[in-house]
């Protein structure tokens, strides 16, 4: 299964719920969408395909007309030169300049794992991608967003080939992905953190970067960083409770902030903490605007997505289990 595919047709409304099967792709999800040209659009994900007698950890990009329809197909990797994904990636492409940008892992012929910034075209071809490596490390890309300046910010976790401490990674480019600057951020007391979504603000130059921090031996929570323009911390809050805490964030129209996640400290059922849906907007300082709670609490209950309409309207998604409640399984 690769898509179920919801969208508003301009021209008439309607739901469409798509399922593509790709041909030769053992396995295949998809991790992003988005509107290229007017009722067009193009879906990144990563497949696992079988070539030969081998089956090959890919990248794919597939185009889909207004109906969900699948008009063509980009497959990206090889056992060579993997793609990989990171689990609590919400939204792993951006339009810019009518091009698309996506910030990604692979591991390599010797056994490296670089992080990747690689442009397309609205067809799926590569214009060009850039390679970063971090000497006797491991990295993990999760997200990429624009600057002011017209370069990009790419976020992720960085891990040492010697330790299992993660840290935060935060690299600036230029607009043809040359690296301009890059920071790794580390707890000092050995627990790790990990990075999902990365914005800039306009107005000021800071950066907002959100993920998850370790607090303990058994415990997560989340965590949100205020850093300046060249990626030094400015001020760090928590707005909710324990893993996944923070998945998604956006600056929305009144240059403010909101991140979703859930609020995970329900309570326990068969020695699982139940969560409940969740989200903050705060102001670039870090002050709390406002700090709604949705829903009730069950084994799996957080927004993963945030959009902002041009109405100022909100559509969040997420994920959500009711059968293990009623001890019928994880659903």
């Amino acid at each position: 299964l690769f898509l179920a595919f919801n969208c508003i047709v301009k021209a008439q409304p309607s739901f469409i719920q798509k399922k593509i099967f790709l041909p030769k792709s053992y396995t295949a999800n998809s991790r992003d969408v988005i509107e290229t040209t007017s009722n067009n659009y193009v879906m990144l994900g990563f497949t696992i395909d079988s070539i030969g007698n081998q089956l090959h950890q890919r990248m794919t990009l597939a185009g889909l007309d207004q109906n969900g329809n699948l008009t063509w197909r980009k497959s990206y990797g090889n056992n060579n030169f993997a793609y990989t994904q990171y689990i609590w990636s919400a939204g792993m492409m951006i339009k810019k300049n009518n091009f698309l940008y996506t910030a990604t892992t692979f591991g390599d012929s010797n056994s490296l794992q670089p992080g990747v910034l690689v442009k397309f075209n609205f067809a799926g071809d590569t214009i060009w991608q850039k390679k970063y490596y971090e000497a006797n490390s491991q990295l993990y890309f999760i997200s990429v967003a624009p600057t002011i300046d017209n370069g990009f910010l790419i976020t992720g976790s960085v891990k040492s080939n010697t330790t299992t401490l993660i840290g935060l990674y935060l690299l600036k480019t230029d607009a043809a992905g040359n690296m301009l600057w890059r920071k790794k951020i580390y707890k000092t007391n050995n627990e790790s953190q990990y990075a999902y979504k990365v914005v800039q603000d306009s107005l000021t130059k800071r950066i907002i970067l959100i993920g998850t921090q370790e607090i303990g031996a058994t415990a997560d929570c989340a965590n949100t960083l205020i850093l300046d323009s060249l990626g030094n911390i400015i001020t760090q809050k928590s707005f909710f409770g324990a893993l996944p805490g923070i998945i998604d964030l956006i600056q929305t129209n009144d240059k403010n902030f909101i991140t979703v996640g859930c609020i995970a400290n329900g309570p326990v059922i068969n020695t699982f903490p139940t969560s409940k849906s969740a989200l903050v907007k705060f102001d670039i300082n870090g002050n709390i605007l406002a700090n709604i709670d949705c829903d009730t609490f069950t084994l799996v209950n957080w927004f993963n997505n945030i959009v902002e309409l041009k109405n100022g309207d909100l559509i969040l998604g997420g994920t959500y289990s009711a059968k293990f409640n009623q001890a019928l399984g994880l659903n």
